[in-house]
């Protein structure tokens, strides 16, 4: 799920996480900041136009350990 964050300058990207050794379920955050010449980012090695790009990205490429992601 992408929100806003807290600080209202950017937003957060929670999943939930499922560890199959442990069977214990987890949400994990990360915080997906903007660019100043637009677009976002998780990590600055890897950014995006919008979102929607990012949010794709990173469910497609992390399938195997991301159970549900809604944007």
């Amino acid at each position: 799920m992408v929100h806003g964050a807290v600080d209202k300058m950017s937003y957060a990207l929670s999943v939930r996480d499922f560890n199959e050794t442990t069977r214990e379920v987890t949400i994990k955050h990360y915080r997906i900041r903007k660019l100043d010449r637009g677009g976002v980012y998780i990590s600055p090695k890897k950014t995006f136009a919008d979102l929607l790009q990012l949010v794709d990205h990173y469910h497609s490429e992390y399938r195997h350990w991301l159970f549900e992601l809604c944007y």
